[in-house]
């Protein structure tokens, strides 16, 4: 223990050197969590999800769906303005818009901090174009179908909800 406390009072610029690094080292962090926490309410952030409405169809008592109802939710901080919502699937690495539907039924395109909106879209539409996609082997059953969302800047928001066979029932 001497020997340490005899080389710490040798060596008084080699320690001040490490105590040093290490404050501008905490330091710097601390400016990286103090710039991160100042971002974080102005961060834009909405979630998307989908609902199908079943009824009964009058072929039968199996219940079938009549409409889709797509929701959008802004859970950040300030408004965000939306310029489309829409249901797509990925073909060829290029998303297919299958509806623009927000600008026909949103009676406001901006959404304030923690409101939902909600369309509700006609599901027979989509199965009719489904099948006629399928019978053409355009597209395939295991496909993945997404709600689509992109604001006034441009940014794209993307959530898997389904595939085309589980949309379809079949």
């Amino acid at each position: 223990m001497n020997n340490f406390i005899n080389w710490c009072n040798d060596n008084q610029g080699f320690l001040t050197l490490i105590l040093t690094f290490f404050t501008i080292l905490v330091s710097v962090i601390a400016i990286c969590v103090s710039i991160r926490a100042a971002k974080l309410p102005y961060k834009k952030q909405i979630k998307l999800a989908a609902k199908y409405t079943y009824g009964v169809s009058t072929e039968g008592l199996t219940p079938t769906p009549l409409f889709m109802e797509l929701y959008i939710t802004n859970v950040g901080h300030f408004p965000i303005g939306i310029e489309s919502l829409s249901i797509g699937l990925i073909l060829k690495h290029k998303l297919l818009k299958l509806s623009d539907t927000i600008k026909n039924n949103f009676d406001s395109q901006i959404i304030e901090p923690s409101n939902l909106k909600s369309i509700r879209i006609d599901y027979r539409r989509f199965y009719n174009f489904f099948m006629e996609e399928l019978d053409q082997k355009r597209i395939k059953r295991k496909q993945t179908l997404y709600i689509y969302a992109v604001d006034y800047e441009g940014k794209n928001y993307l959530k898997k909800f389904s595939t085309v066979e589980k949309f379809m029932g079949l």
